[in-house]
């Protein structure tokens, strides 16, 4: 996390909602073995916090361990940070240009008085924050900037390179599976509660906030970044499913029909991918614009 911090600083969100789930995950599983050690018969009773000293002192350790991990790997440049801009986790984009309603405003405000050299030289009632922002926006207008930029984000992805096309694909064939499997769906769910709740943040919060910052920039870079995390999720989905078809003992019409079905869905994604890798490589990425 500490070298995609240093590559681009926008991991920031991730690791706090990691912390806020982990957390959230350890109070659940205390609270369960506290309950479970009041409901049995043994006549010795522990108190909640004697729970969670024995149950989670090892993993909150490893929670700090993975901070502490990060912080040291890119403490060089927030040091770096600290020196130059008197903040550690200084950054144009999340200080000031995104409490901006435009470009041109950013650029005939912060930016304009050197923010990329030092702090700017500024009025602090000039300064761009989140509770000026609050103080000169209405409810109705800071709710159109969300929905705005959300619509935009989708726009941008549907008008893109084509990689849009795959994730609909993906997200379709997970839905109609989970809904046919729709016990072992719940069964996962239950299971692994606490990564489903990290996943729904994450993508929740990152759609959130390039919505956000679409007024001051856009682009594929914003919904690229997530490309890879959406697609490896929905391909851990297809592949439990799929285990989960081919494991199982009574092999019904049923199973049968959905086996082949994701073997005509994978072929369809080779066919797919093979058709379009002729023209990609031999005329578009020689004419496309791809920088940022």
């Amino acid at each position: 996390m500490g070298i995609t911090h240093l590559t681009k600083a926008s991991i920031a969100p991730a690791i706090a909602i990691f912390v806020f789930v982990f957390l959230i995950k350890q109070a659940v599983q205390s609270y369960r073995t506290y309950q479970e050690n009041h409901n049995n018969n043994s006549t010795e009773k522990t108190t909640l916090v004697d729970v969670i000293r024995k149950t989670a002192l090892l993993n909150l350790v490893s929670l700090a361990l993975v901070i502490a991990i990060f912080l040291s790997t890119i403490f060089p440049y927030i040091n770096t940070s600290q020196r130059f801009f008197g903040k550690y986790f200084y950054n144009v984009n999340s200080t000031f240009y995104i409490w901006y309603n435009s470009w041109e405003e950013a650029e005939s405000g912060t930016r304009m008085h050197g923010d990329s050299k030092g702090y700017p030289q500024m009025p602090p009632e000039d300064i761009p924050s989140f509770q000026k922002y609050l103080r000169e926006h209405t409810i109705q207008q800071i709710a159109d900037r969300f929905l705005n930029g959300i619509d935009r984000v989708f726009y941008i992805a549907g008008q893109s390179y084509g990689y849009l096309k795959y994730i609909v694909l993906y997200l379709a064939a997970g839905i109609i599976l989970s809904l046919i499997q729709w016990r072992n769906t719940l069964a996962i769910a239950r299971q692994h509660w606490s990564a489903l709740l990290f996943i729904l943040l994450y993508f929740v919060s990152y759609l959130l906030l390039y919505a956000w910052y679409i007024p001051i920039a856009s682009g594929n870079r914003f919904t690229l970044a997530q490309f890879v995390p959406v697609m490896f999720f929905l391909a851990v989905v297809l592949n439990t499913h799929q285990h989960q078809i081919e494991q199982a003992n009574n092999q019904t019409s049923s199973k049968i029909m959905q086996r082949k079905g994701l073997a005509l869905f994978y072929g369809l994604l080779v066919g797919m991918i093979l058709f379009e890798l002729y023209p990609i490589l031999s005329d578009r990425i020689l004419i496309v614009f791809a920088g940022t």
